[in-house]
């Protein structure tokens, strides 16, 4: 099975705190750590640094590689990303999910 690439990002919340978008961070990172099992790699993540202007004023976006689609399936219902999910959703304006398998256009 081919490996399923997860493009996503969002913006926060206006007058969410540093401290908060640290903690969202942390609790991404750990998440992916948790489930290692499921990724060949993942999260790669960065603020938006293009000069392009077309990046709809996204704070974050990031990079996952789950091994297959069964790994993607297993992973979107698993308790761990469900409560990461209920714990960023407050701080969360808007987001994207863009799920991919290499080179299928």
């Amino acid at each position: 099975m081919p490996a399923v690439t997860r493009l996503a990002g969002w913006k926060y919340t206006e007058g969410t705190s540093d401290e908060r978008k640290r903690q969202a961070r942390d609790s991404l990172l750990k998440l992916y750590t948790e489930v290692a099992h499921l990724v060949n790699h993942g999260p790669i993540a960065g603020k938006n640094i293009s000069k392009l202007g077309v990046h709809k004023d996204f704070d974050i976006a990031f990079t996952v590689e789950f091994k297959s689609v069964e790994a993607r399936d297993e992973f979107d219902p698993h308790p761990l990303h469900d409560k990461v999910v209920a714990d960023l959703m407050p701080i969360i304006a808007d987001m994207f999910v863009y799920d991919l398998v290499k080179d299928e256009w």
